[in-house]
């Protein structure tokens, strides 16, 4: 994916939802305040597979991924490359969030400024 929010999440963004599912995909050059690849809010398990996180980039939060009251954040063979954030989260900004599960992901040459 490759696109621009003015606001939240270039890629995707969702609220209130009960389940995210992200396999075998990019987020590549996209740009928003927060939530450059995805945003989530308020929901309940996000589980990403097999996907990476390329060159994006907010002007605050999450530059990869952002989530606040996420419930179950789970990321299995995931890679975040050159993700610059202003404030937080070059690769991951995590708030409110219970239970995270990371397995075999990589994170490369992630920024805050």
């Amino acid at each position: 994916l490759l696109n621009s929010a003015l606001n939240l999440g270039a890629g995707i963004e969702v609220e209130h939802f009960k389940q995210v599912i992200v396999t075998n995909s990019i987020f590549n050059k996209n740009s928003a305040k927060s939530g450059g690849g995805i945003y989530l809010l308020n929901g309940h398990h996000l589980s990403a597979l097999n996907s990476s996180f390329r060159n994006n980039h907010v002007r605050e939060d999450g530059a990869g991924i952002f989530a606040k009251s996420c419930r179950i954040f789970d990321l299995e063979y995931v890679q975040f490359t050159h993700n610059l954030a202003s404030n937080y989260g070059g690769g991951i900004q995590l708030s409110v969030t219970f239970n995270f599960f990371f397995s075999k992901f990589i994170f490369h040459q992630k920024q805050c400024r």
